[in-house]
């Protein structure tokens, strides 16, 4: 592992030596501070869909924009402009989905960095709402949702600055802002429009882009209460379906493992079968011998993981919304390989120096998940559809197996110390990433400025959605065994894992982000939920089938499933065993 870790970190110098910073450009936006047409003071100025006006074309739905002058004031608001004497309301006196659209002289294959600014007013209950959120369209395809939920307390808009990058595919690329509050919401301001060229097509992924810094995360204090409440229903929501999930798994194994062998047939491989003599040989509880003999040595085998980690490394790479085939998708690339293989590293260390000290020696070998490939795309694909930025950087793809078999409270001890000392590794990354993004930003910015950016980002990223689900209490996961040794322990870091997601990640008007992520997210973890039940309805369905007997009323099948999912899972298949895994 350290000298796959050395490798991918010799890549990144290679990067480095070929990459050539550039300068920043001119604005290329014409009348980015909506200058013109001039309006008089405290008035605005309406221009229809269809029509144009000094650069701009409005566009979306049937309706207007206003042109606004920075001295407007209605119901106690006054309508300051970004640092100009104008600026663009979205809603107009329609509040219909308007917005502006410019097209720009780019030449392919270079990397521009679009900047704008969100105005907002905070009035709950009022018709101004309580956050501005604007699409931002490329030549015709969303590459931002930013909202600004700032103002409270105050009686004059706030602005909230957002920028992007994208390279260029043609001659003539078409920049488009559209309103996306809802009709009742009749303030939605823009203004400082700007954009600007590198001289190289290298920039920061979305990844690192999208992340918020530590005092926008955190502030103001009362969104930790709200977020600290979601995370708690969430942790009850996801609980729950666990437990029953993990049940239902355990005494129906042999029925789910039969049918996959049937399904998966033709990758079979005639060989011989070969007993499994030790627990040393097993890396799950769920593992028949023989046939997961004959698995692992596949799974153990360098060309395997080496294939599967790059895999993983690719398919998380596509989290980036602009990733294909440019420079700045190679540094994503490397830098998302050289988080998760940190992210196997770190973990291994904690376990090799426990071992060491406990037992006086630590043997492990790395071993493939090739299961997880298939995750993270499913992960990589949610994100996407959901415009959720920097995305679910899922990293359970492959691992370091400690093949001596630990006594319960060892495994609890171990597992605990490796998520902590990830997330506080996550921690210390997120700090540290603030400054690097500020330079990473700037228009021919260094490629190893760059590099560290989206290799910080990563490692934020990965550390704390990879905490999030591995804390889920399934049985094979760090989270299982914590909650076995010691449930407060393991309430306190998944209780943590999920505020950081829920605070950080998902909350709406933080680095741009919308409601859908939030919402569509937690729809995710309820058709979890649901489908643990349903899982567990099918086989007990199929046990009363078996028996001749009546399906009994939906409450007594509900009171059912919570008796169960309530109780400890029965005990494992014969012939199995545990060891402890660290993934990444």
């Amino acid at each position: 592992m350290r000298r796959a870790l050395l490798g991918l970190i010799g890549a990144c110098w290679v990067a480095v030596v070929l990459a050539n910073p550039a300068s920043a450009s001119t604005n290329l936006i014409v009348n980015g501070d909506f200058s013109a047409p001039v309006v008089g003071p405290a008035n605005y100025s309406l221009i229809a869909t269809g029509q144009s006006f000094e650069g701009w074309r409005v566009v979306g739905a049937t309706g207007d924009v206003a042109v606004t002058s920075g001295t407007f004031v209605q119901n106690g608001f006054t309508f300051d402009a970004d640092g100009s004497a104008q600026d663009l309301d979205l809603t107009g006196i329609s509040n219909t989905k308007t917005g502006v659209s410019q097209a720009v002289p780019t030449t392919p294959g270079t990397r521009y960095r679009l900047s704008f600014a969100v105005g907002n007013v905070y009035d709950p209950g009022g018709i101004f709402g309580v956050s501005s959120t604007q699409a931002v369209y490329v030549n015709g395809v969303r590459i931002l949702t930013a909202t600004n939920a700032r103002g409270r307390g105050s009686t004059r808009q706030v602005w909230e600055n957002f920028s992007t990058s994208f390279n260029a595919t043609s001659t003539v690329t078409r920049i488009e802002f559209l309103n996306e509050d809802p009709p009742t919401d009749t303030a939605n301001c823009l203004d400082a429009v700007s954009l600007t060229q590198s001289g190289s097509a290298l920039g920061p992924s979305t990844i690192a882009t999208s992340l918020p810094t530590p005092r926008q995360a955190l502030l103001p204090l009362s969104s930790l209460a709200v977020n600290g409440g979601i995370a708690a229903a969430v942790a009850l929501l996801l609980t729950f379906p666990s437990q029953l999930f993990n049940q239902t798994l355990q005494q129906n194994y042999a029925d789910i493992a039969l049918w996959w062998r049937r399904k998966l047939r033709w990758l079979r491989r005639p060989s011989k079968r070969v007993d499994a003599p030790e627990p040393a040989a097993r890396a799950s509880d769920s593992a028949t011998p023989g046939v997961f003999a004959r698995d692992l040595s596949y799974l153990e085998k360098r060309w395997v993981f080496a294939l599967v980690f790059l895999g993983g490394a690719l398919a998380n790479a596509f989290n980036d919304g602009h990733f294909g085939l440019t420079l700045s998708s190679l540094v994503t690339f490397i830098a998302v390989a050289v988080a998760l293989a940190i992210g196997v590293t770190v973990p291994a260390m904690v376990g090799t120096i426990y071992h060491t000290r406990r037992h006086g020696s630590s043997p492990r070998k790395l071993i493939a998940l090739p299961a997880g490939l298939a995750l993270a795309a499913v992960m990589v694909v949610f994100s996407r559809l959901i415009n959720f930025e920097p995305g679910y950087l899922y990293g359970f793809v492959c691992g370091v197996l400690f093949t001596r078999e630990l006594p319960a409270n060892e495994k609890g001890h171990l597992a605990a110390l490796s998520v902590c000392t990830t997330l506080v590794l996550s921690v210390l990354a997120w700090v540290a990433w603030v400054p690097v993004n500020a330079a990473a930003e700037r228009p021919g910015a260094f490629v190893g400025t760059v590099l560290a950016d989206d290799l910080l980002a990563a490692l934020f990223v990965s550390g704390l959605v990879g905490s999030f689900f591995g804390m889920m209490p399934i049985k094979g996961l760090p989270g299982w065994t914590v909650k076995q040794w010691n449930v407060w322990v393991w309430v306190a870091a998944f209780g943590l894992s999920i505020l950081g997601l829920f605070q950080i990640l998902l909350r709406p008007g933080i680095a741009g982000h919308g409601h859908r992520p939030l919402v569509l997210s937690v729809v995710f973890f309820v058709a979890f939920g649901v489908g643990s039940v349903l899982f567990h309805e099918h086989f007990e369905s199929k046990e009363r089938r078996a028996r001749g007997e009546a399906a009994p009323s939906f409450s007594a099948r509900l009171r059912r499933v919570v008796r169960r999912a309530g109780s400890e899972p029965g005990p494992a298949p014969a012939g199995t065993g545990t060891v402890h895994e660290t993934e990444a």
